[in-house]
């Protein structure tokens, strides 16, 4: 899969932040770090948000650039729905004082009328009192 230069097609929706327990890469599913937060949604992809302290792999920890991440496949379990998730990276940021934002498109396996509910299912920030 090549890293594509198009721009996002669909509106993102900033959601309450739902916390993720496993987020792990690839078909073995190699486990990246110890847990991150979904922070936007929209139908084509999302974005999850680690701290670097929580990354597991050390070569990943102790740099500042995920870049070799990009189109690596990701899995995230959100708890809350008892839900697995799964795309492919397809950007990543350090966003300062220890986190990253890392953007992930939907797998093809994922079908429209999936992701639209996943979308309008996610509560927006202040939908849920703390």
């Amino acid at each position: 899969m090549k890293a594509s230069k198009e721009k996002r097609q669909a509106i993102r929706k900033s959601i309450y932040p739902i916390h993720l327990e496993r987020i792990s890469l690839g078909e073995n599913q190699i486990k990246l770090c110890r847990s991150g937060t979904l922070i936007e949604v929209s139908e084509t992809g999302f974005k999850i948000m680690i701290e670097r302290d929580d990354i597991i792999p050390l070569h990943l920890r102790s740099t500042l650039d995920l870049s070799e991440l990009l189109e690596e496949r990701i899995i995230l379990h959100l708890d809350e729905m008892d839900l697995e998730v799964e795309g492919y990276v397809k950007r990543t940021q350090f966003i300062g004082k220890g986190f990253f934002e890392i953007g992930i498109d939907y797998s093809d396996s994922a079908p429209d009328y999936w992701r639209q509910c996943l979308v309008d299912l996610l509560p927006q920030p202040n939908e849920i009192e703390d």
